[in-house]
């Protein structure tokens, strides 16, 4: 009996987070949105500099919003440090409209503090992320099952993008316009995706 209130209060504590996530993630998305409509704009090339940063921006943190879920699926109902990270993960996307508005700044100081405080919460996230896919496989292990493909393919594409992410900061940025700082985070959305059809094509 009272293992099954236990069990219960877990699973009640777990749709709680369920909805804390998807209510972060929704609210992240409407600031990245609202960001661009409040930003002036004083000249043509500014707004397609705004839709280039933040269009890579929106599917980034669909894909995180998109992982995250499915992780709160897949972990145990009374995994307290599962909660934890996952809360990390939530604190870092909630920074990214603010990291990405200052790209939009007048002042280029800012703009190369931004395009450093961007890729380094981006890092974090997916190291997190890919911390979380690894566990799951233990845990998997751990109750004498094996763990799916799609939990190492998860692991390794997030791995990818945080070492992507901070590898970009060793690229040049320029704040006046397009840089290879900046060009190389529209080739961390596209590669690990790749790489996860390369390897579910060499598993076929």
């Amino acid at each position: 009996m009272v293992e099954d209130e236990r069990r219960d209060n877990d699973e009640q504590r777990k749709s709680r987070y369920r909805d804390i996530v998807t209510g972060v993630f929704g609210l992240v998305l409407a600031l990245g949105a609202f960001s661009i409509t409040t930003t002036d704009f004083s000249s043509r090339e500014d707004v397609w500099t705004a839709l280039a940063i933040f269009s890579p921006a929106f599917f980034f943190l669909i894909a995180i919003w998109q992982i995250t879920s499915e992780l709160v699926d897949r972990y145990p109902a009374n995994d307290r440090l599962f909660y934890t990270l996952v809360t990390f993960v939530l604190f870092l996307t909630a920074l990214s409209p603010a990291f990405l508005n200052l790209l939009l700044a007048e002042d280029p100081d800012v703009h190369r503090l931004s395009a450093t405080l961007f890729p380094i919460s981006m890092a974090g996230i997916f190291a997190i992320l890919s911390i979380l896919w690894l566990r799951l496989a233990a845990l998997t292990r751990r109750k004498g099952g094996t763990p799916e493909p799609d939990i190492r393919d998860g692991m390794i594409a997030a791995a990818v993008l945080a070492a992507l992410f901070l590898a970009s900061l060793l690229l040049p940025y320029d704040a006046k316009g397009w840089s290879p700082r900046t060009v190389s985070w529209f080739a961390a959305f596209i590669l690990p995706n790749v790489l996860v059809q390369l390897m579910g094509r060499a598993r076929g």
